[in-house]
């Protein structure tokens, strides 16, 4: 029962700052004004750059044809494109103006923000099904007659990057037209602050007592920006603050006590990350007065990306993560002042990068904010250290030469892949034994075929098909007795219960890795009869296959002699895996032992 804001004995109405007296990033030194942006001069020179590029491509178009593919093929990406893209346009847009305030940039901000407030729905095809007028019966959203109930992800964030456009370009729009911040002002009540202060029903509030995900940090962070720059009356502010903090307290009621994420990586900035937000919106709307940054379980969920960091933007991919994501430093350096992580704020300064601001539109607050939190200690001196985190079931070791990750868990986590035991080995800052990770979602993603993506399957991650039987999902399909031990490097657990046949009698995984960087992986199997065990190992370099190994650039696999070995190359024909791995094809290792009832079997990973 982690209520995090309510055990901050506030009460949360009480210490709403009025509308008038209210300023953003309180905890900044330098401030922030809305009539002067201009911040440092690498992000200004980046935003100019970036808005003179896009005065030349045309607006990006959305027909009903397109949001309909989602019912017709399962296909996302063909509206979301350009939906996205004319989001990116006008946050580009909306920050040249506001640094230069020469006109240049006006009209083109006025055109992508009027065709955003044309917009029917700014819910998005795959979330259709949410709303409570529109099942996946209808392809297309019921959103007239004043009926919008139903905010999703992508509503919520164009719900703050007009509430952006509205507080630093109210002066600019006006000087054109009052109509058109009138409208957005509609819009933003209509589509996003009713919605959220009387619609108890929606899944991610947790406002049922239900157990979220994402979806509840993600969506609160961007309407608390919408309240924080739009609504002008203070109880009203009051009263959406506090049932955001009713909310977010949803969320933390059900996360780990170790602050892992289930969801990866990837999601941590959207879900750890945007909680953050939340907090400092909350702060700042508070005047300080609700400060919960000293909770040690805030702290840990911070944390939680610095233990997944592998090498530059590679990171411990568990989970519906790419290997590589972009994560905001200066933000990740600020959770480390903030909760007074000394680890935590080194490592986002030894990776933060001056010359590359990171500005995205889909995360305006966190964007807007780093660009004014520059770090003065830039290229701190960071050590990463091997953790344990036992309710997520996630351990890493790493050594001068190797690192390893390996879960445990169960097979019904946020996004989950059938994965449990799953490993990943990195050799000299090289991606050596991979979790492949996840590609483009589609229709069958989040639903009863997802299992039947290869990507989702335990035999396409570093785990053995026993008997012909793979992992299966659910929650009892667990890891049992699990052993992270920091001090001997080594974790154990029992896979028995994954797989869910009866023949199974114990499969047990134990990983070790010693002081020179070498890993082994031993392997005990014990079924009632005899039959075929496969084990797989997922790679993106086809191995040399010697006497009892595999031979990489940069490692090798040795394996027991009695293993008969098969090298399959997998085609990607999927941009976003192959983007990744910068290759069109994987391969999948096939390490068989024929005809065993039981044995015990090592694998032994040697960084070169």
């Amino acid at each position: 029962m982690k209520k995090v804001l309510k055990d901050s004995n506030q009460y949360i109405k009480d210490s709403i700052v009025d509308y008038g007296d209210f300023k953003l990033f309180l905890d900044l030194d330098n401030g922030f004004s809305k009539n002067n942006l201009i911040p440092p001069k690498q992000g200004s020179e980046h935003i100019i750059k970036k808005a003179e590029e896009y005065l030349n491509h045309p607006y990006p178009q959305q027909t009903a044809s397109m949001y309909m593919e989602f019912k017709k093929n399962g296909n996302r990406t063909n509206y979301e494109k350009p939906y996205f893209k004319r989001r990116d346009m006008l946050f580009y847009f909306l920050l040249a103006e506001c640094i230069e305030r020469k006109g240049r940039f006006t009209d083109n901000l006025i055109d992508l923000l009027w065709m955003i407030l044309e917009e029917s729905t700014w819910v998005l095809p795959a979330h259709n099904g949410h709303m409570p007028h529109s099942s996946y019966i209808c392809p297309l959203p019921y959103c007239f007659k004043d009926e919008v109930d139903y905010i999703d992800l992508f509503a919520a964030e164009t719900g703050a990057l007009l509430a952006w456009v509205y507080y630093l370009a109210e002066e600019i729009l006006n000087s054109i037209t009052p109509v058109i911040a009138s409208r957005l002002l509609y819009e933003l009540d209509r589509r996003i602050i009713n919605p959220f202060l009387i619609n108890d029903d929606m899944w991610w509030t947790s406002l049922k007592g239900n157990a979220v995900n994402n979806w509840n940090p993600w969506i609160v962070s961007n309407a608390l920006v919408v309240c924080a720059l739009c609504v002008k009356d203070t109880n009203k502010r009051g009263v959406f603050v506090e049932r955001a903090c009713r909310m977010l307290d949803g969320f933390t009621k059900h996360y780990p006590d170790d602050g892992g994420c289930d969801e990866g990586p990837s999601y941590w900035n959207v879900a750890g990350a945007s909680y953050f937000d939340c907090l400092e919106l909350i702060y700042d709307m508070t005047g300080g007065r609700i400060d919960v940054f000293s909770n040690p379980f805030v702290r840990r969920i911070m944390e939680y990306i610095m233990h997944m960091h592998v090498v530059d933007n590679f990171y411990l991919n568990f989970a519906d993560s790419p290997a590589k994501i972009t994560v905001d430093f200066s933000a990740v350096a600020r959770m480390g002042r903030r909760t007074k992580s000394n680890d935590l704020e080194a490592f986002g300064l030894a990776q933060y990068n001056l010359t590359k601001p990171c500005i995205i539109s889909q995360r305006t607050y966190r964007s807007i904010k780093s660009l004014y939190d520059v770090p003065q200690k830039q290229g701190a001196e960071y050590t990463a250290k091997d953790a344990a985190l036992p309710q997520l079931g996630v351990m890493v070791l790493r050594s001068d030469k190797s690192l390893l990750g390996i879960k445990g868990g169960h097979n019904a986590e946020g996004h989950n892949h059938n994965d449990v035991g799953n490993f990943i080995v990195f050799a000299n800052s090289n991606p050596l034994i991979i979790d492949v990770g996840v590609g483009t979602y589609t229709k069958e993603t989040f639903s009863s075929q997802r299992y039947s993506i290869w990507t989702m399957r335990s035999e396409y991650h570093n785990l053995p098909n026993i008997a012909g039987h793979e992992q299966i999902a659910g929650f009892a399909k667990r890891a049992t007795n699990c052993v992270f031990d920091l001090h001997n490097r080594t974790f154990r657990a029992e896979l028995k219960e994954t797989y869910g046949f009866e023949k199974l009698v114990s499969y047990t995984r134990e990983a070790r890795m010693y002081e020179d960087g070498c890993i082994e992986i031993i392997e005990d199997i014990k079924m009632e009869e005899k039959s075929d065990v496969n084990f797989h190992l997922m790679t993106i370099d086809r191995p040399k296959i010697g006497e009892n190994c595999l031979i990489f650039e940069n490692g090798k696999v040795e394996f027991d002699k009695s293993l008969e070995v098969f090298v399959e190359q997998i085609e990607m024909n999927d941009e976003k895996l192959s983007g990744v791995w910068k290759t069109n094809s994987v391969f999948r290792i096939h390490l068989k032992a024929k005809d065993i009832k039981e044995g015990i079997y090592h694998f032994n990973i040697f960084p070169q």
